[in-house]
């Protein structure tokens, strides 16, 4: 329909369709947003519970009080408090104070106060119904010094050597190393790719472009052979320069398209002026791809912390080894740790968060402005 010049477009919704329509989307989102962040709050939730709790139900809330509950089924009782109670008189003092109705041990209404404390003090000393706040102290702390316990190997008493800062350590080391020779090796390969106009250098560019689309684990045994060959194999100056190889392509991809869209004029000027290539390069053209550069490695910096499999199959050593593989010490033939697991599986991702959130608003401003250039 028209009027003169005007053209009027009529929507096929009505406004209350429209704002009908855009409720339920909405709250199609925010099922989606909490759907992807219960495993989150699931970690955090059960990192406050001990071991115990988790087993037993990981959905529940943890104990913010020691009082005793009133009524406990017959299976829970004998489970979750008698078996894990070490002395035999704690074990009948606790159960004369109880009563068996059916299915259920009802606590004693006429108990005295002293016999009250004192199962408290026995639960408390057997680490059994321990509160948020002491499963807190526990948890965390003990992710933290896990590695100094004691364990036999070879009949010998050891220590375990996989402590949590030494770990923690080695993965910022790895993550900044890796990150910082990405950033340096691609760009000035980026410039040199688009600004040296040759059939090689476009070969050279497809190259790295075509490098993206091979999956990791198709190169996985001949990286760790080529390692062993180069004698860079269980030493983290060796995985950051693996890093640095698998991680070069999709960076010098990004560079690429970016640099393109800054005028060769600039350049041109200051090599009138008597500037060098170097000085070309790092005092005019890398300042101007800073958002491109902030995106890049956050990238890196989140992809590198989080890897698993490149630690695994190159760092051998206990003293070497990452976050990500440090968490198997939590895991063992007999015993699984899952309170401390899941305290250091948050003490881990803390700062990861942290530094995500601080940069996540260099991330599009980054990927669109390389997108628009050139």
């Amino acid at each position: 329909m028209s009027e003169g010049n005007e053209i009027v477009k009529k929507s096929l919704l009505k406004n209350s369709q429209k704002k009908v329509f855009l409720v339920v989307f909405e709250c199609f989102l925010i099922l989606c947003a909490i759907l992807f962040l219960f495993p989150v709050f699931l970690t955090i939730f059960n990192s406050f519970k001990s071991n115990s709790e988790i087993l037993k139900d990981p959905l529940s809330f943890p104990k913010f009080s020691k009082r005793l509950p009133d009524k406990i089924k017959v299976e829970d009782l004998e489970s979750d408090l008698l078996n894990l109670i070490l002395i035999d008189d704690d074990k009948n003092f606790i159960r004369s104070k109880y009563n068996r109705v059916d299915k259920y041990y009802l606590l004693s209404k006429n108990i005295a106060k002293e016999d009250y404390n004192r199962i408290i003090d026995i639960v408390e000393k057997n680490g059994i119904n321990k509160t948020v706040f002491q499963n807190i102290k526990d948890n965390y702390v003990g992710a933290w010094n896990y590695g100094n316990i004691p364990v036999k190997i070879d009949g010998k008493t050891k220590k375990n050597f996989v402590t949590f800062p030494q770990v923690f350590l080695n993965t910022i080391i790895i993550t900044i190393f890796s990150a910082a020779g990405i950033v340096l090796v691609s760009s000035m390969a980026s410039y040199a790719l688009v600004r040296v106009k040759n059939k090689f250098s476009w070969i050279i560019f497809l190259f790295f472009t075509f490098s993206m689309v091979v999956p990791f684990q198709a190169i996985m045994i001949p990286l760790v052979e080529t390692a062993k060959i180069l004698g860079v194999k269980n030493s983290i100056p060796g995985i950051i320069l693996i890093y640095m190889g698998v991680g070069s392509p999709l960076a010098v991809f990004m560079y690429h398209g970016f640099i393109k869209g800054i005028p060769k004029e600039l350049e041109e000027s200051a090599a009138i002026d008597g500037a060098g290539p170097f000085t070309i390069f790092f005092k005019i053209v890398f300042p101007l791809l800073t958002p491109i550069t902030a995106t890049i490695v956050i990238l890196d910096v989140l992809w590198i912390w989080n890897d698993f499999l490149l630690p695994l199959i190159i760092l051998q050593s206990k003293e070497l080894k990452t976050i990500q593989l440090a968490q198997y010490s939590f895991f063992g033939a007999y015993k699984r740790e899952y309170g401390l697991a899941l305290a250091s599986l948050v003490i881990s991702a803390s700062p990861i968060v942290v530094f995500y959130l601080f940069m996540q608003k260099y991330i599009i401003k980054g990927i669109t402005s390389g997108a628009v250039k050139g």
